[in-house]
């Protein structure tokens, strides 16, 4: 959320350009493990849902990406590199 307001100014470029608004995400996800079988996801959701987690997430880059559907390909449209040893932006939970 934090991220998504210090995007605001890009946004405002967007709309200047006369482009569509920025619509960022309001719950982003990290995936860990991908394709584990159900069973296996099951139990872990099971034991890890009643954990609370927090770390520091640095970014190197942040990729803008585009999808014309909610289940299509996502389509990098341009990636922007952000400072080296730039401090974390957000705490995520």
């Amino acid at each position: 959320m934090h991220l998504a307001q210090k995007l605001k100014a890009v946004d405002d470029l967007v709309r200047s350009s006369s482009c569509p608004p920025v619509r960022l995400i309001a719950k982003p996800h990290l995936s860990i493990a991908r394709r584990l079988p159900e069973p296996v996801y099951t139990k872990a959701m099971f034991s890890y849902s009643q954990k609370h987690f927090m770390s520091p997430l640095w970014l190197a880059i942040c990729d803008f990406l585009r999808r014309a559907h909610q289940f299509d390909n996502c389509k990098t449209i341009n990636i922007f590199p952000f400072a080296p040893g730039a401090q974390p932006w957000s705490e995520v939970a």
